[in-house]
């Protein structure tokens, strides 16, 4: 999976006993917010609506650090009400980015079109974009790429409560990712493949490690190792036989391939 779109957001239950707090909204508590997380980590791009909760702010898992959180706007580009603002309980800036959610365009359950308000909206539209980007930036690990929208957006430099960071660019996020070409373009090979117990590596001569990451096909990380230039291999002798993804990962650029273990 690289991007997921979300329209969840929790806080309040039909048993209060359940319930969050405003607090409890801090990238930590929520266990939603914890799986989004760890999601992230293993390099999937995650989309969610902020919320529909105005000044209550966000909900659950758009608290998450390592959740792209998007706001609502209406056509003008204005702030829409009903967008849930961020607050300094999250561990980063939220909402991240706005997008259209006021007065939306979408398809009725009678297969007509209409209109209609919510970040359910604004999210899916920013997740199409984002997975527009990824397609054109296929090395460009996530991290990057979101602060590469980040940077496009239209109060980048001024970042608030109620928009974020603004409304991104995603033409520009394009130019400012095009500008690690160089980076990224660095060619990085591993064999044998499939392998028995140990793993070369064919790195460039200006690059002087790499960290590889391997995960197990349910995504458990199972070694996370620097390979430097001048000694390129790894012991996989410690794995059971099957299929891996390997992650390379050298500044901006993120290669990942598919590993067999004899």
């Amino acid at each position: 999976v690289d991007v997921i779109n979300t329209s969840l957001g929790y806080k309040g239950y039909d048993n209060p006993n359940y319930s969050y707090s405003s607090a409890d909204m801090d990238g930590q508590t929520a266990f939603i917010t914890r799986g989004a997380d760890i999601a992230a980590e293993k390099g999937i791009f995650l989309v969610n609506s902020a919320g529909n909760s105005g000044t209550n702010g966000v909900n659950a898992p758009a608290d998450a650090a390592g959740v792209f959180s998007i706001g609502a706007v209406d056509s003008a580009g204005n702030y829409a009400s009903f967008s849930s603002q961020g607050s300094l309980v999250q561990p980063v800036h939220k909402p991240d980015v706005m997008a259209r959610g006021a007065a939306s365009y979408v398809i009725n359950f009678a297969g007509n079109m209409t209109q209609n308000n919510g970040t359910s909206f604004s999210s899916p539209i920013m997740a199409g974009a984002v997975a527009c980007l990824m397609q054109a930036l296929p090395n460009i690990e996530v991290n990057t790429l979101k602060d590469a929208i980040r940077e496009s957006a239209s109060q980048f430099s001024s970042p608030d409560f109620m928009m974020g960071y603004g409304i991104p660019d995603f033409g520009e996020a394009l130019t400012i990712g095009l500008s690690l070409a160089e980076v990224t373009d660095l060619e990085f090979r591993a064999w044998p493949n499939p392998v028995d117990e140990i793993l070369y590596f064919n790195l460039p001569a200006e690059v002087e490690s790499v960290q590889v990451r391997i995960f197990d096909v349910l995504g458990k990380l199972v070694l996370d190792t620097s390979i430097l230039n001048n000694q390129p291999y790894a012991d996989l002798r410690s794995l059971s036989s099957g299929i891996y993804m390997a992650q390379i990962q050298y500044s901006a650029a993120n290669k990942t391939i598919k590993l067999i273990k004899n």
